[in-house]
């Protein structure tokens, strides 16, 4: 066993012998509840951190260029998110913000001209430092969006240093309503485009299900959100 398996094996020890059991929450006091739940996202970031790595490489070793020869492809997956979802027993999204997590860590190893996406350098450091939670970061992205011909990677780079001193008090959903009005401020005249792309992706799906009921999937933009959400 490499020395790597070596530590996690003994790290995943640790975290075993700590009870899960409800009855122990009576026993804290509330400075020490709210505590154990503060540690116990800190030690969820960094483990994300470690999966994130370990996901970047596994997109790497299936990238298209391999076909079949690639990692995914070997393992009877069609994308590395596809065997990533099944190493987790996870969401396609979960396995999909590991994989984005990891492209975001890949940014930091290498020089800016071999760089794809160079501005999403800093989210790479901070997710690898264990500051930033994997939500907190595809808020920072989605809310950002990509450079455009309106507003160049720099400026998205110095607004993605404002957001990860945001986030270290604010939460994913408040970081994404930030990242978003930070870009409404850089790209005003995309705004209406913006909108429209949001409108665009909009969908409703209904399933009927075996028992009768009916399942509801959809995306909805957030003027179309807001009427459904409205107390």
């Amino acid at each position: 066993m490499s020395s790597i398996l070596e530590n996690i094996a003994t790290a995943l020890l640790a975290v075993a012998d700590v009870p899960v059991e409800a009855s122990i929450f009576p026993t804290l006091s509330d400075d020490d509840l709210v505590l154990v739940q503060a540690k116990l996202a800190e030690l969820r970031r960094l483990v994300d951190a470690r999966a994130a790595a370990a996901a970047a490489d596994i997109a790497y070793r299936s990238r298209r260029e391999l076909g079949y020869g690639g990692l995914a492809q070997r393992r009877g997956h069609r994308t590395a998110d596809a065997l990533i979802q099944s190493v987790t027993r996870s969401t396609r999204q979960d396995a999909s913000a590991l994989v984005r997590a990891g492209a975001a860590l890949r940014e930091t190893q290498g020089g800016e001209a071999d760089s794809p996406r160079p501005w999403l350098g800093d989210i790479g450091e901070a997710i690898a430092r264990g500051d930033l939670s994997l939500a907190a970061s595809d808020a920072i992205r989605a809310g950002l969006g990509a450079p455009s011909d309106r507003v160049d990677a720099g400026s998205l780079r110095e607004a993605i240093r404002v957001l990860l001193t945001s986030a270290q008090t604010l939460d994913a959903d408040v970081l994404f309503t930030k990242a978003r009005a930070l870009r409404d401020e850089l790209d005003a005249a995309g705004i209406a485009d913006r909108e429209a792309e949001c409108r665009a992706r909009r969908y409703l799906r209904l399933t009927p299900l075996a028992d009768g009921m009916v399942r509801l999937t959809g995306l909805l933009d957030p003027e179309s959100a807001a009427l459904v959400m409205e107390p």
